[in-house]
């Protein structure tokens, strides 16, 4: 039984590691410049799904003649995710669960304060949330939240008009489907315990 149990520690192995880790910065599109939102399924080879509820377009910085006049780059690049803010939140929904989430942030031209919020959720429950006040214009803010999701929210908050600015969005992917050098693994790993044991069996029956 020695192969088998083998061969089970390899699959719960593969199970439990994370795929690589995903980013996006938006400069991966043309930016469309516009007040719509992000196509849905724009990033959807990532396993993430877009679906906001204000101004969630991209936007080429200033470097590309500052369309919009956001007043700001990107952090990776000259695009951004622009949204102005009026009670914005912004919801991504993935494919299976990720670990771990990170964003930059920045205040923009025509905004006096605001406040960006992060929130990570698990089915229906907000496992861990942050905060923070953003700086200057085109001075971007880092924020990170820890845990196991399949729902991110972002919203933005000020007094009065407030758009911001998003850059630069990382987790890592987990619970999908393992790729195929795991898959051929595990193959490989119950294969040789099958042989094992048939060898073991006829031994056995020998003796």
């Amino acid at each position: 039984m020695k192969p088998l149990v083998i061969a089970l520690g390899i699959l719960a192995a593969i199970a439990g590691v994370p795929a690589q880790a995903a980013t996006i910065t938006f400069d991966e599109f043309a930016p469309d410049n516009d007040n719509g939102a992000i196509p849905a399924a724009r990033y959807a080879a990532l396993g993430v799904t877009f679906v906001g509820t204000d101004d969630g377009s991209t936007w080429g910085g200033n470097a590309n003649g500052n369309p919009g006049n956001w007043g700001v780059d990107g952090t990776n690049g000259p695009v951004f995710s622009g949204f102005n803010g009026d009670s914005n939140a912004q919801t991504l929904t993935f494919a299976g669960t990720i670990s771990g989430f990170s964003l930059d942030a920045s205040r923009t031209n025509g905004s006096s304060d605001g406040t960006i919020t992060l929130e990570g959720y698990l089915g229906a429950t907000l496992v861990a949330s942050n905060s923070v006040v953003l700086g200057a214009i085109n001075s971007w803010s880092a924020l990170a939240i820890a845990g196991t999701f399949d729902r991110i929210v972002y919203s933005g908050t000020g007094s009065n008009f407030h758009p911001f600015a998003i850059d630069n969005l990382n987790w890592d992917a987990r619970g999908g489907v393992p790729e195929p050098a795991s898959w051929a693994l595990m193959i490989s790993g119950f294969g040789l315990a099958g042989v094992a044991m048939r060898r073991r069996a006829a031994k056995a029956a020998l003796a």
